[in-house]
């Protein structure tokens, strides 16, 4: 009987893949009968060595070479017996193994193989562990928008260097006792201003304590921190309170003593903790300190016994006599001796909380799980609640589970739509049901599959059409369509999955040369790699990530819902010496749900997905604009009718509120404007040309003054730079988008004019309304081309439908130095506005000015671009502001960066934002650009540098978004047109433009050779050979930057600008710009070096 496997229990169950060879052979040997499979079996087990994982893999072709002596029936019954054992619930086994000899006659000898999983390799990493968590955390509340603070440590003493941040938010989820040793959190909604603060303060403290010593609870007590109850937790919003700290302490220990029973004060003071002063910081400098006040409880066992604890009532209150706190659903309440809940504690509960208390104190302590939410900010955010635009996202997906199949909830992995990676390689070969598919069919995204061959020059796909591979790489430079890469086939694409080796002979060339190009194309230290593990199947993806994590070093992050799948991950990457196991411990994610995972990552990109998106129809009926359509029209900007309108915003006034005040903030600074701005109805002033011109907007949309073969409708807004065209415009749409279909053209390619003409007929008739179009700021070329291209279009589409009168409206917004004569169907802005628009703006710097000293906010000193606008644009104001400013910026690097983009905007006239990384080489020199966290005991953050610029230089800045390199790129420019040539002046005097120009480009800048440097010489070459309209419209004679050499300096230093900028950007015009500079001002026996120049 004792020899009976079935008869012995096992301490600990195992999976049917983590059995020995012999623990396999003991499953096995008692079914065999069963299964009419020979009792011989078992021994051919033992003989070829076959453990559970290899057993649970077996296949059919596998059979014939290790079981030869079986009959085909029996290979059957032996795959019958495997499929049985995998389909146990859990595949989860109870095998002990008895005393008994082996093969070899040896007792308790346990055999391996090769086969076998390395136990201790499995375990190298001993820091590697994952516990389980109980109690508080700090894991994302439902609402968004805040910075998560962390709480101070439990029972810790205050660390100097420890902060709270303003306006920040804490959040427990144990509010009440639930087990013992977890604190409790409290946030006193005291108020500040009250006169007795410190009194209140000091019986709130004893309160509290005397409610965690009767219910034996630990806990934290926190003043300064207001409180707002969300459905599964407390938020608290940290406002901090002014105290004196020697009085806050001397009346809160005057007032334990007067509350308490004298021979219990000794045993309160052993439990509850020395108060914690955490200083509270702010961006905007205070005139005072403020804190949060924090006492630590913890009434442990030996100390207090079974003592209760009743408290003295409070002196001029209702309650009278001695009292017994305990805690409720909603706080601390006291209840009076003769109440039975008092009574009901006396006589039971006080003993069975004792001695419940007692016993979790004898347990070994459970180490808290660390904040994995906060680690996810370190690693991906260098600890701020956003994720910097400036950074290129890469994600790397393992196939999931194939048991789980169809039961994977691929909405919880919809978050990768907010990230915007510049690429996704996804190692899951398998159709049907599968992330790409979701994303596409489900989610409504519009993705380009991908295999690895098409990034190998030599595939056979690229050997059949030599440029298809060069037109596939400049394709996804510029196209915002996301880039999927199916890294180990697709059965869609008939490419089958295969083996590491034949991965590596066949797929990974493909593979490097994808990662080359990405790491060409990514600035240095700007990657952001993100491995998401969701089964144990990524052998292959493994295998490819050597390389990844080699090209991208201390720029990846590696996340696995459990320890179970991410160990080996691990293990092989110590293993194969790619990573010490400290960087491991630093970059991986273990033991977050994938729920927990997306609403972080959800936080992190400020993920506010707009509700279905309205357009009108020509009925009068509006329609929904599928996602798909609407993502496939990647050249347009759809305004929907219910733009904005968002049900959680409308429910909660705390959070419209603060994107009120971001939104306001962030135009009033410089930023462009956005559709937010509109749908908060003071936000943006309604210009006096504004009737006008939506006037002339209906007349063109309804045919008036068009002729019969002219299907176009043309209405110009010209403005000068900072004016206010772009916004005038905008407000156009605004208003129209209940009547008409409202695009912005974002970008200019071949598909475009398919676009325009998509979006006009979706779901329409045969006699759609015309389409309202706004094309800003460019090019009059590319303006008239589209123009003409759309006529044609439109007279296509009038033979088929007699009807068509207009087809669309093209609104142009038109920035110029000078404006021209206005015609009929055009109107203006200029840098003047009327005493109307005077006093709406002083109004409302009136309504700020009130705001920032009340509520707080932003100091309307400082919203540039608003204060320009309400100064009328007095050149005094802003020479004077621009001055001020630029003194405030001491750092050198700094300096710098202001001078090369004040200088870049004043002479570019299409206004393109510069990429933030461009400058990473003049500005890494004092700032790190990789985000990481360094050190085995302190955790230090690198944060880049324009998370650290200064406040001065964050004032004179504005980040834009724009469209390019399959995503959004965070570009940098000057808060405003007007202001960039004062800032520049403030650095020309001396030098002049020619030799701050000249310093550019012998700068740091232009030694690197990836996408940012890129985009910088694109913007380089339009200054030098892009010439501005006069009010007569004919052109200048040269580029803006070379008429001001000219006119300010000599031919000689325009030439030299000129010559430099063409050898920087081989660009043949610039040529032929110095060919025209030699013509016109007849210089060439001067320079002979421009001979040999325009010889090459």
């Amino acid at each position: 009987m004792e020899n009976n496997p079935e008869n012995v229990q096992s301490e600990n169950p195992k999976f049917l893949h983590q059995l020995s060879v012999q623990e396999l052979a003991t499953l096995l040997q008692p079914k065999l009968d069963e299964y009419e499979l020979p009792q011989t079996l078992d021994e051919v087990v033992w003989s070829e060595g076959i453990n559970g994982k290899a057993f649970k893999r077996l296949k059919p072709e596998y059979v014939k070479a290790i079981f030869p002596d079986l009959t085909k029936a029996q290979m059957l019954s032996l795959m019958y017996l495997r499929d049985d054992l995998c389909s146990t619930k859990d595949a989860n086994f109870d095998i002990a193994l008895p005393p008994q000899l082996n093969r070899q006659g040896q007792q308790n000898t346990i055999f391996t193989s090769p086969l076998e999983i390395n136990k201790e390799e499995e375990r190298i990493l001993e820091s590697f562990d994952i516990k389980d968590e109980k109690g508080i955390t700090n894991l994302p509340a439902e609402s968004s928008g805040y910075f998560r603070e962390t709480f101070r440590p439990f029972d810790k003493t205050q660390r100097r260097t420890h902060s709270y941040k303003r306006n920040a938010m804490l959040t427990s989820y144990n509010t009440r006792p639930s087990n013992f040793l977890d604190p409790v959190h409290v946030f006193s909604n005291i108020n500040p201003k009250e006169q007795n603060l410190y009194e209140l303060i000091g019986n709130n403290v004893a309160e509290f304590a005397a409610a965690c010593l009767n219910e034996r609870s630990n806990g934290t007590i926190h003043f300064g921190v207001e409180p707002r109850s969300s459905e599964f937790q407390i938020d608290g919003e940290i406002v901090g309170i002014q105290l004196d700290r020697d009085i806050c302490l001397s009346v809160i220990y005057d007032i334990l003593d007067e509350r308490f029973y004298k021979d219990q004060i000794p045993l309160v003071q052993k439990c509850q903790r020395p108060p914690q002063f955490v200083e509270v910081t702010s961006p905007e400098k205070l005139p005072y300190k403020l804190w949060v006040l924090e006492v630590d409880v913890i009434p442990q066992s030996v100390v207090i016994g079974e003592e209760a604890f009743f408290a003295k009532a409070r002196p001029r209150t209702k309650e009278s006599g001695l009292l017994l706190y305990l805690f409720e659903e909603n706080g601390i309440v006291p209840q009076s001796v003769s109440d039975q809940r008092s009574i009901d504690f006396m006589k039971s509960h006080k003993h069975t909380y004792s001695e419940a208390r007692k016993e979790q104190e004898k347990k070994t302590k459970i180490v808290m799980k660390p904040d994995l939410r906060q680690k996810i900010l370190e690693l991906v955010s260098s600890g701020y609640e956003t994720i910097s635009a400036a950074m290129y996202p890469l994600i790397f997906v393992s196939p999931f589970d194939s048991s789980v199949g169809s039961k994977v909830d691929f909405n919880v992995f919809d978050f990768l739509i907010d990230l915007d990676a510049n690429a996704i390689f996804d190692f899951d070969f398998s159709a049907g049901s599968n992330l790409f598919e979701f994303l596409e069919n489900v989610k409504e995204q519009v993705l380009k599959a991908l295999t690895t061959d098409n990034f190998d020059p030599n595939s056979e796909e690229n050997q059949q059409n030599r440029e298809s591979h060069n037109n596939l790489l400049e394709d996804i430079r510029w196209s915002v369509i996301k880039p999927w890469i199916f890294c180990n086939g697709y059965e869609h694409l008939g490419k089958a999955p295969m083996s590491i080796m034949e991965w590596k002979q066949n797929r990974s060339k493909g593979f490097r040369e994808a990662i080359r190009f990405y790491r060409n194309e990514i600035p240095v230290g700007r990657g952001l790699i993100f491995f998401f593990l969701f089964s144990k199947g990524y052998e292959v993806m493994l295998e490819a990530a050597n390389d990844v994590i080699m090209d991208f070093k201390d720029q990846w992050v590696m996340f696995a819902e459990s320890e179970e799948i991410a160990n080996h991950w691990c293990t092989e990457l110590h293993k194969r010496h790619i990573v010490d196991k400290d960087t491991i411990n630093q970059r991986t994610v273990v033991g977050m749900p994938w729920t927990h995972i997306s609403q972080t990552f959800k936080q992190l990109t400020g993920s506010k997905r707009s509700s279905r998106c309205e357009i009108p129809t020509s009925t009068g009926a509006f329609c929904y604009l599928k996602e798909k359509k609407k993502n496939e029209l990647c050249d347009l900007e759809i305004l929907s009718r219910n733009e904005c309108e968002n049900q959680e915003w409308s429910n909660d006034e705390f959070a419209r509120e603060n994107l009120r005040q971001e939104e306001e903030e962030k135009f009033y600074k410089g930023g462009d404007v956005s559709w937010w701005n509109f749908w908060f109805a003071d936000h943006v002033l309604k210009r006096d040309v504004h009737d006008r011109l939506k006037d002339k907007v209906l007349d063109a949309l309804a045919g008036k003054k068009l002729d019969d073969d002219n299907k176009i409708g043309l209405v110009n807004i010209f403005h000068q730079p900072g004016a206010g065209g772009s916004t005038t415009a905008r407000h156009i749409l605004w208003d129209l988008k209940d009547n008409f279909r409202c695009c912005i053209v974002k970008q200019i390619t071949e598909q475009t004019i398919d676009q325009v003409t998509a979006f006009r007929s979706y779901d329409e008739t045969d006699d759609p309304k015309p389409l309202l179009v706004l094309i800003e700021n460019r090019d009059d070329e590319k303006v008239a081309e589209i123009s003409a291209l759309l006529q044609h279009r439109a007279r296509i589409i009038a033979r088929r439908y007699n009807d068509v009168k207009v087809f669309c409206v093209l609104l142009l917004c038109t920035r110029r130095a000078n404006i021209p004569a206005i015609g009929k169907s055009s109107e203006a802005l200029k840098h003047e506005l009327s005493q109307k628009e005077l006093q709406w703006f002083s109004n409302k710097h009136r309504e700020l000015e009130k705001q920032y000293e009340t509520r707080g906010g932003p100091d309307p000193r400082f919203l540039i671009s608003f204060n320009i606008l309400k100064e009328n644009f007095n050149s005094e104001y802003i020479k004077n502001t621009a001055a001020e400013l630029v003194k405030g910026v001491t750092d050198i690097n700094e300096r710098k960066l202001l001078k090369y983009l004040s200088m870049l905007n004043t002479f570019d006239l299409e206004w393109s934002p510069v990429p933030v990384s461009a400058f990473d080489p003049i500005m890494t020199s004092s700032y790190n650009v990789s985000f990481r966290v360094t050190g085995s005991r302190t955790k230090q953050l690198n944060k880049c540098w324009e998370q650290t610029m200064s406040q001065p230089l964050q004032i004179l800045l504005n980040i834009n978004m724009k469209a390019g390199f399959g995503g959004q790129l965070k570009g940098l420019s000057m808060i405003n047109a007007v202001f960039a040539a004062e800032i520049f002046s403030c650095f020309n005097q001396p030098p002049k433009t020619s030799a701050v120009f000249l310093e550019f480009f012998n700068s740091l800048i232009f030694k690197s050779n990836n996408r940012s440097r890129k985009d910088l010489e694109k913007i380089v070459r339009n200054i030098m050979k892009k010439r501005e309209d006069k009010d007569d419209s004919r052109r200048e004679q040269f580029s803006p930057l070379i008429m001001s050499i000219l006119k300010g300096e000599s031919e000689e230093s325009a030439t030299k600008v000129l010559i430099k900028g063409f050898e920087m950007t081989d660009d043949p015009m610039i040529c032929q710009q110095v060919a025209r500079l030699y013509i016109h001002c007849k210089i060439g026996k001067e320079l002979p070096h421009m001979h040999k120049l325009l010889q090459t």
